[in-house]
């Protein structure tokens, strides 16, 4: 289920109890843009128990929302682009949903390596693409701390480069967008990433060149996968 901004904002509390109470299998909601209170998440949440993934992008996560979030015990995916959420908003996210799985980071600018320890050690999908406030000492964490992640996006975090890359090397990545990191060269790049078991690679606008892509395309297919690279 997704609202627009338009609809939210001319919607009353009795709108959200009629709404929610219509769909008590609901798993997912997508509140992009809207400026979603408490008072909504807790509504949905005692209507819609099942909820799996929220969108709550480009809007102000107060800590009372954020505090609301243990409310959907299945919640798993949390998408919260453009949000600036800060290190302390992370603090509380990785206190409070432990079980979160997916969360979408991307275009926040706020918050810096320093709020990647609070993250939920059993993420399997970590998107922080366009943060630029993450280095080589954030991936330092994820290397370490994050050992179930299979999909990670870090596009046009420019300031990171071969040795936040060679960080990584242990992780079993299967896909990995290291677009628009100007730092990267081909030789270590590819001793970093050799034995992940990639199937999707995103490395457009970088230095790594043709001959590296096959002979990433090749080891795959030698090892019975297919790699998809852009």
């Amino acid at each position: 289920m997704r609202f627009s901004e338009d609809i939210y904002k001319n919607l009353t509390a009795v709108d959200f109890n009629t709404i929610f109470q219509n769909f008590p299998n609901l798993e997912a909601v997508d509140f992009w843009g809207c400026e979603v209170t408490p008072d909504t998440l807790r509504v949905l949440a005692h209507y819609a128990p099942n909820i799996t993934e929220l969108n709550l992008s480009k809007m102000t996560l107060t800590k009372d929302l954020l505090e609301m979030l243990p409310a959907f015990p299945k919640l798993t995916s949390l998408i919260i682009y453009g949000t600036k959420i800060t290190n302390e908003g992370l603090e509380i996210i990785g206190k409070l949903l432990p079980n979160l799985k997916k969360l979408n980071l991307s275009y926040n600018y706020e918050f810096t390596n320093e709020g990647l320890v609070y993250l939920p050690a059993g993420l399997t999908f970590l998107n922080l693409n366009d943060c630029h406030g993450i280095t080589d000492e954030g991936l330092e964490f994820i290397g370490q701390r994050l050992p179930n992640l299979k999909k990670l996006y870090l596009f046009d975090c420019y300031e990171i480069s071969d040795k936040g890359i060679k960080l990584l090397k242990n992780l079993k990545l299967e896909e990995l967008n290291i677009s628009r990191l100007y730092k990267l060269t081909t030789e270590n790049f590819l001793k970093s990433v050799k034995d992940m078991p990639l199937t999707y690679l995103k490395i457009y606008d970088t230095s790594i060149n043709p001959q590296a892509r096959q002979y990433l395309k090749d080891r795959a297919q030698q090892q019975g996968r297919t790699l998809v690279i852009k």
